[in-house]
């Protein structure tokens, strides 16, 4: 019963710090930051993709799987506002967004990074000792680097079946193979379904935990990361459903907003997964207060 109690307490305690450290009111300005990074991210996706996938013949294929990914998920119906300027970017040649506006559009998107440290390192009780311009120029280069793994995983979930694909094909016909466009790989059908559930659901996973391991100001075990990772995977999960089912089900909130009821929709969705976000990383950093409190008594 007191491991019980102390296991509740944990939970409890990260609440009364999520509320300590102002976690409602950053996970307002971070949910306006996603809608004012958005656009930007997929530009910049779209022209780091497109520059391998053009010469493998896939780009086609991509564009397709990530506007697929965006109608077919439970999200969409939460930024259903945003998706006719989202699939408008996709779509889109890469060459339209190389101009300085998208530079500066980068710029103010990298704020988001720079947000998500700042919340972090109130929950793990971090502190930033380097200058504003170190630190945005850092919220950059994160900011770069995380949509080079977006684009680094989009380009593997549509080579690896092509490639599986290929392979078998290249045997039962004489090593007659042209190029990869002209296929359409099996997996790509149904039975890929549950392999791409599994697989967004490994990628949530190990974006949130490397946020968590990576973006504090502080040294920690990637161990120590995992439960606020879990809970924000299963908070967001259980939210998604649940907020999709008050928007289906309750559309008063169009009576209220009007026109811009979708843009209030995706602020909220992106409010409360912000909260539940922040949460997680104030959970980890109870539970790993509490482990090193067992650890010193136990010795």
């Amino acid at each position: 019963m007191p491991r019980i109690r102390e296991f509740l307490k944990i939970f409890y305690d990260a609440a009364l710090d999520l509320n300590k450290h102002y976690g409602f009111e950053q996970a307002g300005y971070i949910s306006f930051l996603v809608i004012l990074t958005i656009f930007p991210f997929f530009a910049v996706l779209i022209i780091i993709v497109s520059h391998t996938a053009v010469k493998l013949e896939i780009n086609d294929v991509i564009i397709s799987l990530i506007k697929g990914f965006l109608l077919e998920k439970d999200i969409h119906q939460f930024i259903d506002a945003l998706m006719p300027a989202i699939l408008e970017i996709i779509s889109s040649p890469p060459s339209k967004f190389l101009t300085f506006a998208l530079f500066s559009m980068v710029w103010t998107a990298s704020s988001i990074f720079f947000a998500i440290k700042t919340v972090l390192n109130a929950a793990y009780r971090a502190h930033d000792k380097r200058r504003y311009i170190v630190t945005r120029l850092l919220s950059v280069l994160e900011f770069g680097v995380f949509t080079t793994i977006v684009a680094a995983i989009l380009l593997a979930v549509t080579l690896l079946p092509y490639s599986l694909y290929l392979v078998k094909f290249y045997f039962t016909t004489q090593g007659q193979v042209a190029s990869l466009s002209q296929y359409e790989p099996p997996l790509f059908g149904e039975n890929f379904i549950l392999v791409k559930q599994f697989f967004y659901w490994f990628v949530m996973c190990a974006l949130t935990s490397s946020l968590f391991y990576w973006i504090p100001c502080r040294r920690q075990r990637f161990r120590d990361v995992i439960p606020g990772t879990i809970i924000v995977f299963i908070g967001w999960e259980l939210f998604s459903y649940i907020f999709g089912y008050y928007v289906k089900y309750f559309p008063q909130i169009n009576m209220v907003y009007g026109s811009i009821a979708g843009i209030v929709i995706a602020l909220m969705y992106f409010y409360f997964c912000s909260i539940i976000f922040i949460y997680g990383a104030e959970l980890n950093y109870r539970i790993e207060k509490t482990n090193r409190v067992f650890k010193s008594r136990s010795d």
